[in-house]
């Protein structure tokens, strides 16, 4: 059986991209029957529902196929960590961003071959789990000094969320626009979540019919 696993961070981005390019891998090396599992979840959250249907479900002799090594989790240890949980049930996993992962074991022409790439997979693992964790930690940087700059200009509302507009903005925005068009289309012209622009409408279209 093989198995397939992509995440997005946020429920507003889509998974598409890593979907195909799964299906497609498995194309051309001609895999059928490919059961592909999505959550929309941080990687920092190892409890993911569908990841955690496929640790239940894989068994010895299956593949599991990945787009990039921080799929199974955001920090070094817990990817790691993850990697020898399928070793040890004699699971495959598939990285698509590290092609030595994809290679065929059984065209390889000798144990010594077997060998030498399984250990460039290994050393492979931890430098790029390193990166994952790395690119994290900087992401999570930035978001910190992004807030505090909002926070410094008076730009930060009650709730820890960064004030986008007033009342007063948003009515105006409202009555030329946003009567006229979905919500997703509002939210897409104010450069906001749907998410957020729920949260405006609650709160500034209180009473206004």
């Amino acid at each position: 059986m093989v198995y397939g696993y992509a995440r997005v961070s946020t429920r507003e981005q889509n998974p598409d991209r890593e979907i195909i390019a799964i299906n497609r891998f498995c194309d051309s090396m001609g895999m059928a029957n490919v059961k592909v599992y999505v959550d929309k979840s941080t990687g920092k959250n190892l409890n993911r529902p569908e990841y955690q249907k496929i640790r239940r479900k894989i068994k010895a002799g299956d593949s599991l196929i990945i787009p990039e090594v921080d799929r199974l989790g955001r920090k070094k240890k817990d990817i790691l960590t993850e990697l020898a949980f399928f070793e040890k049930k004699k699971v495959r996993v598939l990285i698509l961003e590290i092609p030595t992962t994809l290679i065929d074991y059984d065209s390889l022409d000798n144990r010594f071959a077997e060998l030498m790439v399984d250990m460039i997979n290994r050393l492979l693992f931890e430098v790029f789990a390193a990166c994952a964790e790395f690119e994290m930690e900087k992401r999570e940087k930035r978001q910190r000094e992004g807030y505090e700059a909002l926070k410094a200009r008076g730009e930060w509302g009650k709730l820890g969320r960064p004030v986008k507009m007033t009342q007063e903005e948003f009515l105006n925005k409202w009555d030329q626009k946003g009567k006229n068009v979905t919500n997703k289309e509002f939210a897409e012209s104010l450069n906001i979540s749907k998410g957020t622009l729920q949260s405006y409408k609650k709160k500034y279209l209180k009473g206004k019919k």
